[in-house]
Parts: structure tokens; C-alpha cells; sequence
């Protein structure tokens, strides 16, 4: 993988997680929300439409060859996200908190940057 296609990756993960998970900040905070938290307040519905993004990211991350340990990571964060998620009220809260999809992103971009600086091939 080269730099150019390194932070093509990184642009992605970025835009996607920033939409799914801050795109909008709450006055006087610096919390952000995004399309997870503002369709997670659909019943049922907002919880499926916003597991397909984070589906997207861990088949990103696996594309981008990040071992099991991470992908693990990613998965057990989608999985959190998704449970706490479907609790009425507390799972709304949970994801503007959680932000399962900034997570993912950032675990790909760090493995990413470990081995791109150890110049291992990906």
C-alpha cells in the first residue's frame, strides 16, 4: 500500500464515521452526533439502517488487512453498539457516547499506520 492509497482510506473511514457519528455538535459541548444517533431513535428500523455502515468498516478493515485481534475489536464494538443501541432511550444516549463507527475507524487507521511505518505490505 502506498501513501496515496493510504490516506484514500483514511478519507473514507474519516467521512464515514464523521457522518454516522459527529457531524452535527450540540451547542456548549463538544459532543458530537450523527445519522447512528438521529436514526437510532427509529424503533427497530434506525438500528438496522445503521449496523450497514458498520458492517461497511469492518469489511473495510479486513480489506485494508488488519489482523484478528482488531478485527475482533471491531466486531465486539458493533456488537456493543447494537444491543445497548436497541434499549429504548439508554441506547439513543449510548450511541451519541459510544460512537461504535469513530472507534472502528480509528482502529484501521492505527493499524494501518503501524504497519505502513514498519513498511510491512498490506
Amino acid at each position: 500500500m502506498d501513501d496515496v492509497q493510504r490516506k484514500e482510506i483514511e478519507r473514507r473511514l474519516d467521512r464515514l464515521a464523521g457522518a454516522m457519528d459527529d457531524f452535527i455538535r450540540i451547542p456548549g459541548t463538544k459532543i458530537g452526533i450523527g445519522w447512528d444517533s438521529i436514526l437510532g431513535v427509529i424503533p427497530g428500523l434506525g438500528d438496522i439502517v445503521t449496523l450497514l455502515p458498520q458492517i461497511y468498516l469492518i469489511a473495510e478493515g479486513i480489506r485494508a488487512g488488519v489482523g484478528k485481534q482488531v478485527a475482533t475489536r471491531m466486531v465486539m464494538n458493533t456488537v456493543i453498539d447494537a444491543l445497548v443501541g436497541a434499549i429504548p432511550i439508554v441506547g439513543d444516549v449510548v450511541d451519541v457516547l459510544w460512537k461504535s463507527n469513530r472507534r472502528n475507524a480509528d482502529l484501521i487507521k492505527k493499524e494501518i499506520a503501524r504497519r505502513y511505518e514498519k513498511n510491512e505490505r498490506i
